[in-house]
């Protein structure tokens, strides 16, 4: 089995952990170094991971350009596609050897459950 295998089967078993126990939307991104067969895809274990846990990856170019060669290294995946909106793929400059990935997500800020206010208050009481 490859290193890419190794690591596909991993994150999938990570990603259905966090999705049994957490029943929100889920975001994976960051450089998974994981380049595809062309420079606008990663690679197809990572993207049939990807869509066998509803997954949609919004990366579709390359990250990564060098003289040579363009891959795209850097995901941006999420199981609420309509969440995320202007996905771009900007130089980093000198920076990075990667692109800077930014896109717009709307998210909700979850208030602090009435367990933590109480504890807090109780805490204060002493």
């Amino acid at each position: 089995m490859s290193s890419v295998s190794n690591f596909v089967d991993e994150l999938a078993d990570i990603i259905a952990m966090l999705t049994t126990d957490f029943c929100g939307d889920i975001i994976v991104c960051g450089d998974l170094n994981c380049p595809g067969p062309d420079e606008s895809s990663v690679d197809v274990e990572l993207t049939e991971c990807f869509e066998s846990l509803g997954l949609t990856q919004l990366v579709d170019e390359p990250t990564r350009r060098l003289p040579n060669v363009a891959n795209l290294l850097d995901v941006l995946a999420i199981n609420n596609a309509k969440l995320v909106s202007n996905v771009r793929v900007d130089n980093a400059d000198c920076l990075s050897d990667h692109c800077l990935i930014t896109a717009d997500i709307a998210a909700r800020l979850l208030s602090p459950s009435s367990a933590s206010r109480h504890a807090t208050f109780a805490r204060s009481m002493l």
